[in-house]
């Protein structure tokens, strides 16, 4: 919270005041609180993260430790770290680390806590000051605060119950010296008699603000489920805590004790540090409320699916009675109010706030140095339950420890669900796996061995994905594997089988364990080229054109993806055509006048189409991915314009040696040979007319490739020898339902 206007009044209970200093001087700390922060308990730990974390300490003034005597700087930071000193973010990391075995990056938690900070200064800068947190700054495993006090004013509320304006302005300096003083009258008061008489005309005048004002404030600026709070802790998720990390939410102490806890001569004059008996209970209620509706917004938050948090989990601290589900038990010696045992509110038998103090005013009704170390306890007591099996490491921290784990290697790290997985190798064969799940380390799962062929170059290199369907990485060696000079490459992944080879064929079942001789290019797991493509992994291999086998352009290219527990082939550049019946005859069909954007269902002729095929590729692969048919009219009629799959099939007549046949073909085979950059193709008529294929039966014109001449591959068990026939034109006829292209065939002009 903001500090507190109080100021120019002495350390001392109102009424009956000398008999209040009297039980001041006489006040014996009692060893727990002698001793709050010195012990972990020792079952603190238990749960801690495996690796080191980061940690965010931000919040208000009772986080930064505004009540500490050395709180300095602008945003009053009680930063002092040693034995039993320091704010309680400062104090409960000091310990984690030195009792417990906690591993914090930088060795303590980044400190900006700052006082009069609101859940907004957390986010966005104000009146000149900073934010605690920038973009810039990058994700924590762990943010902890106390937030919501200045959100709604609370220290003024305190300075309105307190009268805090009426006293300033009755009160000189010398108050506490004996100096004569000017009292609520007017009238000259002089030392500690003049304070008591004070005391009794101002308990007249000063009141707390009227209950509904006080419930309205929390209602409006906290919210509770649904409300700005849980909206804030989903910002805090969004944006500062790392994927699986912990937000640990601190409660505020009451303030003030229940007034049937105080001394006798304080509840029999109903006055305790000022505050009257009505605004104590007014008091402990806005404490009370605000704190219970900040812990309903953490539980709002926690009940959110965990995908929509990230596997974030947040915590809730009630530092006054405990929370038994976060390690806290209700009797707990280090809590504000625990169900047995002293009570250290102000007004409690050992007091762990500073009461309003004279000369240090800001420090008043915040954490004491006890204060401070018993919240340091609870959030210790934390740790063990708190949930870090969710928690994504940094890859900058995977990098440094997998280099540490595998010294002298190469390596590649690959992101996968909860961790990340390597390949890590160097140039004598050997590729090895590791994975890091969590905070845990990285521990080796696999080994291969990795072909090389003697007198080639060395020069392995390893890259890695995760291809869809596969929760595990797949790493690609390329190198001299092959032995025929060109280079190849090799897929590794994990199944079955464990680490192994990835079987090339199309009917791949499992992985070819690793550690093959190899002395040419058709050992398993070898290929021209292999990369990773829109979550497949793309392969070129040798094809069976007669232009020879290891001639690099006239390579077969093969997509595959994991399908359930099988590694299988998606799509390829195969002309994966089959033999087909000829058409019916299509004379009499609809012709219609024009061609709308969505025709009505029917069968149509009397249209020119052109294929556009759209590619994807790597550097040095291409695919097709879908094509745009565009069926047009002579005249000024709109067009009609399908996209389809790739594998769209299309009826086409071809020529075989030995005469006419039809085939069904993927519709990429409409699109022309010389692919232009714009998209466009050539009518079907000029592409059908004399298209002719490389194999055995002519080794004319090859036309019909892709755009890095790379001929589509037609099985020679087709025996296809060219595209159409000697027939000058050839026209498509259509069929559409329910506005889509539902079939197409190429037929010779006039059916």
């Amino acid at each position: 919270m903001r500090a507190s206007r109080v100021g120019g009044l002495v350390r001392a209970r109102w009424a009956v005041v000398l008999v209040s200093m009297v039980v001041l001087a006489g006040l014996v700390v009692s060893p727990v609180a002698a001793s709050a922060g010195s012990s972990s308990g020792g079952s603190v730990g238990a749960g801690l993260p495996g690796r080191a974390i980061s940690w965010l300490a931000a919040g208000d003034s009772y986080s930064a430790g505004q009540g500490l005597p050395y709180a300095s700087g602008r945003c009053a930071q009680g930063a002092r770290s040693g034995k039993n000193l320091g704010a309680w973010p400062v104090q409960a990391a000091a310990d984690l680390v030195s009792k417990d075995g906690l591993k914090l990056l930088g060795g303590s938690p980044k400190f900006v806590a700052c006082t009069g900070y609101t859940t907004g200064q957390f986010f966005s800068s104000a009146g000149g000051q900073p934010a605690e947190w920038a973009p810039s700054d990058g994700k924590y495993d762990l943010v902890s605060f106390t937030f919501g006090g200045n959100d709604i004013g609370f220290s003024t509320v305190i300075e309105d119950c307190l009268g805090v304006s009426k006293i300033e302005g009755a009160l000189g300096s010398g108050i506490g010296s004996g100096a004569a003083i000017g009292g609520p009258s007017g009238a000259a008061i002089g030392g500690i008699e003049g304070v008591a008489a004070a005391a009794t005309e101002w308990a007249t005048v000063v009141h707390c603000p009227p209950n509904a004002t006080l419930r309205g404030l929390i209602a409006s600026k906290i919210g509770g489920a649904g409300g700005p709070y849980e909206h804030f802790l989903n910002k805090i998720a969004d944006n500062v805590v790392r994927s699986g990390g912990n937000i640990v939410v601190v409660g505020y102490p009451e303030i003030v004790e229940d007034p049937k806890f105080w001394g006798a001569v304080d509840q029999a004059v109903g006055t305790c540090w000022g505050i009257k008996t009505s605004d104590a209970y007014e008091l402990r209620g806005l404490a009370g409320d605000l704190n219970a509706t900040i812990a309903e917004a953490v539980k709002a938050f926690d009940s959110q699916p965990a995908a929509a948090r990230h596997n974030i989990d947040a915590t809730y601290i009630d530092v006054n009675t405990g929370n038994p589900a976060a390690g806290i038990p209700y009797n707990d010696p280090y809590l504000f109010e625990p169900s047995a045992g002293p009570r250290h509110n102000l007004c409690g038998s050992e007091e762990w706030l500073n009461a309003i103090e004279a000369v240090q005013q800001a420090h008043s009704f915040h954490p004491n140095q006890q204060g401070n170390n018993a919240i340091a306890q609870l959030v210790a007591q934390t740790f063990p339950h708190l949930n870090w099996t969710h928690l994504t490491t940094p890859l900058s921290v995977a990098q440094e420890e997998l280099t540490a784990a595998a010294p002298n290697m190469s390596t590649d790290i690959v992101a996968i669900e909860g961790g990340f997985e390597a390949a890590v190798w160097d140039q004598s064969g050997d590729i090895d796996f590791w994975k890091l799940t969590g905070t845990s380390s990285w521990v080796e799962v696999g080994k291969s061995r990795y072909i090389e062929v003697q007198d080639e170059p060395v020069g392995i290199t390893v890259t890695g994905a995760v291809l869809t369907g596969d929760p595990d990485a797949t790493f690609i060696a390329s190198g001299a594997f092959s032995g025929d000079g060109t280079g190849a490459f090799e897929a590794f992944s994990t199944g079955p089988s464990g680490w192994g080879y990835l079987e090339p064929n199309s009917d791949s079942t499992a992985l070819i364990p690793s550690g093959l001789p190899s002395t040419d290019n058709t050992t398993p797991g070898n290929s021209y080229y292999e990369g990773f493509v829109g979550g497949d992994l793309e392969r070129a291999d040798p094809g069976t054109l007669p232009f020879g086998t290891n001639g690099s352009e006239w390579m077969v290219i093969r997509s595959y993806r994991w399908a359930g527990s099988n590694f299988a082939q998606t799509q390829s550049n195969v002309f994966t055509a089959t033999s087909a019946a000829v058409p019916p005859s299509t004379a009499g069909l609809s012709s219609p006048q024009s061609c709308p954007s969505i025709p009505a269902d029917g069968t149509y002729r009397d249209f020119g189409v052109v294929g556009a095929t759209t590619f994807g590729s790597t550097p040095r692969l291409n695919q097709p991915i879908s094509v745009k048919l565009t069926f047009e009219r002579d005249g000024p009629y709109p067009t009609c314009v399908f996209t389809v799959e790739p594998d769209f099939p299309v009826t086409i007549p071809a020529t075989t040696a030995t005469g006419a046949t039809w085939i069904t073909a993927p519709a990429w085979a409409l699109t022309n040979g010389t692919y232009s950059a714009s998209g466009q193709g050539t009518d079907i008529g000029d592409v059908l007319f004399s298209t002719q294929f490389p194999g055995p039966f002519n080794m004319g014109t090859v036309s019909f490739q892709d755009p890095v001449n790379s001929p589509y591959y037609v099985p020679p068990s087709l025996g296809l020898v060219a595209l159409g026939t000697n027939a000058p034109e050839y026209e498509p006829v259509f069929t559409v339902k329910n506005g889509q292209l539902a079939a197409l065939a190429i037929e010779p002009l006039g059916g």
